[in-house]
């Protein structure tokens, strides 16, 4: 369980401290497949919005692969699929490997995204080894990124992405 409370802030006033902040809707006809995207749904929000903005683009364009749905919440993930089969999903976990394994399977996946913290290069390679695209939030140092990606480590989500040399 978080130790903060549940804030709830609308977009309204997200973009009045963010003037540039885009909605779902506008970041997706900015990239316009240029890359893959994941959409991260939040506990507890309704999944309208984000299946509207997706089933359109899935519908004309876009592959069903270039788009990942993710969620910490595993009934979400299992509504979106349902609705969307051939989209991925990716199952978001705080600390159980075992869980986020069972719920991967449950939903015919093999995307993990886990929390940092509780990841250890043995761990990545039984993942890796096992077919997972297990990937970590939030790393921020490179170091650690190159040295669990050579164990395995699908990807990484950090806060600081120019400190990530691509290339090497």
């Amino acid at each position: 369980r978080d130790l903060l409370p549940d804030i709830r802030t609308d977009f309204g006033e997200l973009q009045s401290a963010k003037p540039d902040l885009l909605t779902l809707e506008a970041a997706l006809h900015f990239i316009d497949r240029r890359t893959d995207v994941i959409i991260e749904i939040k506990p507890g929000v309704d999944i309208g919005p984000g299946a509207a903005a997706i089933e359109p683009r899935v519908m004309a364009s876009w592959l069903e692969s270039d788009i990942i749905i993710s969620s910490f919440d595993f009934n979400i993930l299992k509504l979106l699929h349902e609705k969307f089969p051939n989209i991925q999903v990716a199952v978001n976990e705080r600390w159980s490997g075992v869980r986020a394994g069972r719920r991967a399977r449950a939903l015919g996946t093999l995307r993990i995204m886990m929390n940092q913290r509780w990841l250890w290069t043995g761990f990545i390679r039984a993942a890796h080894k096992s077919g997972y695209k297990l990937s970590a939030y939030t790393i921020n140092n490179p170091n650690k990124a190159k040295r669990w990606a050579k164990a395995g480590l699908y990807g990484c989500v950090t806060d600081y992405p120019d400190r990530f040399n691509t290339k090497s």
